[in-house]
């Protein structure tokens, strides 16, 4: 396992101890959580939330499972294990100049069967000038993938064809290929990419799960693939998952024709392992106060805090007192963060603490009796002027930072100021992860810290489902509470609306749960964003064949603009969704909308994609001036690829992006969001903001963005 391997472990141990039930949230390779346009102040982190979407293809047979799930999304599992994560193929114009087909550019057409003893299931994939057909068949210990590839139209094309092998089931595997080639993955990959192998058709691994077997032809005939170690690739596709990219060019192909790759995995259980021989062994009593010592990695505190001294003895809960104590002058937040750790201590640790609400007017900040004090200086005179736990200029200017916090742990107890209210309780959310446990029972872990938060504006975005609460909940409680976001961008147009009667069956959410979500985060602080997608991407308004009437032309995914009915049935959700939030945005989407499919303007169209979206943000923006509701849109219209944007620049041209730009009310806050972590700059961000918005960053899964 290798450095980055080790941390993104460690990160996943993290999450599952600290999320309590369930005790799995996924975590991407390097450390990241799924992240979606992850919103703070000025680089917001959005986090996807909601149910998972049923597979398009899945097949099982034995200890073989196959998923499809778009694109180039399609998965072989052995025991639950992924073999392959990613299956894709480009077929393009010679020198990268067209694109014929990109696998993840076309949504597939899958069916399935069976065959005999086989499983069998198909995936077709089309565009304008290519297309790639596929069949799987399924076994017990037997999984074959044949594709059907090519082009339909001149210059002749070249293809590309991968797969991604899961390298944290290969690593240390000892291989033959081509029946005489030998080797062993390395445990720790060297940096960049390196080619393992080159011009392989066989290749059987001897994993951890037994010997893993691949076959593959090309035109029935020994193919030519390479093999190479991605695992510390510095693209940002590589750093995904840790994995064995096994692919080929083909140089030239006919056009119009096809080519045909079979690919054949085959599996058998592992070598029984020999019979241990007999060992005695002399039993050792323990004490029962010694046994029942849990352990407790000492993980670090996230997110890290700017100044922190771990040299100091720890708080022993478990002996004197156990005494939360808040003024009596408290504030919500105070008083919530107060329940939070009481709660914490109570169901997770097994220690009773009783909330002491207590007149601290004239107290100077001392510890009289053993305990937890949180409290805000503000509402302590004699504190003010000491500005927290020290009289210094330091402490003085920690009190004035927003949200800002001083913790101080040690063995005569427990203080938390706050900057404010907010700061009081983000100092609870850390102190949280300074509980420990050993065999005499719980303590706080020793620490002097000091921290506020870098952004101002730190939040999630959030989706929901049909039957999604009681994950909510989870996430709300247990991550993005103790997380200290303070935003949730809480996209609902798929909720059950009275003004859209026939609901989406997976992707609605009653009312009900969507207020129970929204009331949720306020109690933690986090302010409720709406979102309901509009112009360019209302897919949502013709769920189960509703207002077919309202379809644009032949653009299936956005309302007609020229229809007064679209936008009487637009601002009707709009209302439903700020009378349930009270929001101070409501944010309107209007992102990819020039970008096939679906693009705009569609086919017989006078107005250009520019006047067009103009002119609905215009009117979407006055309607909700006109009831105090500032709006919130994406940003990648507004920016030019690859000028201003280093991805996500979808206006047309640079002059379109600049008319946009210089036309929409400035009082709109944008959200520019890049998924790209490979690139140090992100110029959209100073071209906004200089046009006179105000803007919000908004990345996804890598942690380099």
């Amino acid at each position: 396992m290798n450095h980055r391997d080790t941390e993104a472990q460690r990160w996943n141990d993290e999450w599952r101890m600290r999320a309590g039930r369930p005790r799995y949230v996924p975590v991407v390779h390097r450390s990241s959580l799924i992240i979606h346009r992850f919103l703070c102040a000025s680089v917001p982190l959005w986090l996807f939330v909601g149910a998972h979407a049923a597979p398009l293809l899945e097949m099982k047979s034995g200890d073989l499972r196959f998923q499809v799930n778009g694109g180039s999304r399609m998965t072989l599992f052995v025991r639950d294990v992924p073999v392959f994560r990613d299956q894709s193929l480009f077929v393009i114009k010679p020198g990268w100049t067209g694109v014929y087909i990109y696998q993840d550019d076309a949504a597939p057409k899958c069916a399935s069967a069976v065959e005999g003893d086989a499983q069998v299931g198909t995936a077709e994939f089309t565009a304008d000038q290519g297309f790639a057909r596929y069949r799987f068949e399924m076994r017990p210990n037997e999984f074959t993938l044949k594709l059907t590839y090519g082009c339909k139209a001149n210059p002749p094309a070249e293809a590309t064809l991968y797969t991604y092998l899961n390298a944290n089931l290969l690593e240390g595997a000892p291989y033959t290929a081509n029946g005489g080639r030998t080797g062993k993955v390395p445990w720790m990959a060297p940096p960049g990419a390196t080619r393992l192998l080159d011009k392989i058709s066989q290749i059987t691994f001897q994993t951890k799960l037994g010997p893993v077997s691949i076959t593959i032809e090309d035109d029935g005939k020994p193919a030519s693939l390479n093999l190479d170690d991605y695992r510390r690739g510095e693209a940002e596709w590589a750093r995904k998952n840790p994995m064995l990219w096994l692919g080929f060019n083909v140089d030239k192909m006919p056009a119009p024709g096809e080519k045909t790759l079979t690919m054949t995995y085959k599996f058998s259980p592992p070598k029984a392992a020999a019979a241990p021989k007999p060992v005695t062994v002399k039993a050792v009593a323990l004490s029962t106060k010694s046994a029942l010592g849990p352990f407790v990695p000492d993980f670090p505190i996230i997110p890290r805090p700017k100044e922190m001294d771990e040299d100091v003895r720890p708080y022993r809960v478990s002996q004197g007192s156990h005494r939360i104590i808040i003024s009596d002058k408290a504030s919500e937040e105070e008083k919530q963060a107060a329940r939070e750790l009481q709660s914490e201590f109570r169901d997770r640790w097994g220690t009773p603490m009783r909330i002491l609400k207590v007149d601290l007017t004239g107290w100077d900040g001392g510890l009289e009796g053993r305990g937890i004090y949180i409290v805000q200086p503000q509402v302590i005179p004699r504190l003010m002027a000491t500005g927290g736990s020290r009289d210094d200029a330091h402490s003085r200017a920690l009190m004035k930072r927003p949200e800002g916090y001083a913790l101080s742990v040690d063995h005569w107890g427990v203080v938390i100021f706050g900057s404010n209210p907010r700061g009081a309780y983000n100092g609870v959310q850390t102190l949280k992860q300074l509980v420990r446990a050993d065999e005499r029972g719980v303590f706080l872990k020793g620490s002097e810290i000091h921290d506020w938060p870098t952004l101002g504006l730190r939040g999630v975005h959030w989706f929901g489902s049909r039957n999604a609460y009681p994950f909510h909940r989870r996430m709300i409680e247990n991550i993005a509470g103790p997380l200290k976001l303070n935003a949730m961008l809480f996209e609902v147009d798929y909720a059950d609306w009275d003004a859209m009667p026939s609901h989406d069956a997976n992707r609605g959410m009653s009312k009900a749960d969507v207020k129970k979500t929204v009331d949720l985060a306020r109690a933690h602080f986090m302010e409720p964003i709406p979102e309901v997608t509009s112009f360019g991407n209302s897919d949502w308004m013709f769920v189960n064949g509703q207002n077919k009437d309202l379809v644009y032309s032949d653009n299936k995914r956005s309302f007609d603009p020229h229809n007064p009915k679209s936008y009487e049935l637009l601002f009707k959700v709009f209302q439903e969704a700020i009378d349930l939030f009270q929001p101070r945005y409501l944010h309107i989407g209007h992102d990819e909308i020039t970008v096939k499919p679906g693009s705009l303007p569609p086919a017989g169209e006078t107005k250009s994609a520019v006047k067009l979206i103009i002119e609905d943000v215009t009117k979407v923006h006055d309607w909700l001036a006109e009831r105090n509701v500032k709006t919130m849109m994406w940003g990648d219209e507004l920016v030019h690829f690859p000028e201003e944007a280093t991805d996500a620049g979808n206006a047309p041209t640079l002059a379109d992006g600049k008319a946009m730009r210089d036309a929409l009310p400035k009082d709109i806050v944008i959200a520019d969001w890049h998924y790209q972590g490979d690139s140090p700059r992100y110029p959209s961000f100073d071209i906004l903001k200089k046009a006179g918005f105000d803007v919000i960053g908004c990345s996804w899964f890598d942690r380099n963005n």
